[in-house]
């Protein structure tokens, strides 16, 4: 019974973080409306892959050397969240292909470039994993739960979107895709402002 616990709270605490909207997110909406329903499962992958080192990084108590870097993270990410932007602005004018490229990696960049992400793990990652430490077999059912929660939302989210694809004319299609790239563009401007902050 404790583990099934465990599995429902790293389930529910996964969903906090996955339902933030974010630069994956808008990856993941781009990714489905070219791609289809396999565009979140990929996105999702590779998010996963960072996430599962930053739980390695916690269990064996590294953790605290993330921290140094969000700064910088938010900058570096902030400055390339920017250039999707205009990257897919410029792509809904001129050719039909997707920002991202390949969602597997797509996944993994815009977690690893979001500072957000890093500040969610150091908070309440860090917390829910603690539930389980120190035993290695809780804390791995609390981060299996974790990432059901976000297969499940980025699914959903890509069957939603490739679903309705299909009714969209391309007019709103194209409309969609331009508010993504303005999102990204004043996202991206708010990490570099945000954390240029920490260097002054």
């Amino acid at each position: 019974m404790e583990y099934l616990l465990y599995l429902g709270i790293g389930f529910l605490v996964g969903l906090t973080g996955a339902v933030a909207p974010g630069p994956m997110l808008i990856a993941t909406i781009e990714g489905s409306l070219k791609e289809g329903l396999s565009a979140g499962p990929k996105a999702v992958l590779g998010h996963g892959t960072i996430e599962i080192g930053i739980f390695v990084l916690i269990v064996f108590g590294l953790y605290t050397l993330v921290d140094r870097w969000i700064h910088v993270v938010g900058i570096i990410g902030g400055t390339i969240m920017i250039i999707f932007g205009f990257t897919m602005l410029k792509k809904t004018y001129v050719e039909n292909k997707t920002t991202f490229g390949n969602m597997v990696i797509a996944g993994a960049l815009t977690s690893a470039l979001n500072p957000y992400f890093w500040i969610w793990w150091l908070t309440a990652g860090f917390a829910m994993l603690s539930l389980g430490l120190p035993s290695l077999y809780g804390a791995t059912i609390l981060m299996v739960g974790h990432l059901v929660a976000d297969f499940g939302w980025y699914g959903g989210i890509s069957l939603m979107v490739a679903k309705t694809r299909r009714f969209l004319r391309y007019d709103i299609y194209t409309l969609v895709l331009r508010g993504c790239g303005a999102f990204l563009i004043i996202f991206g401007l708010w990490f570099v402002f945000g954390n240029l902050g920490g260097f002054v």
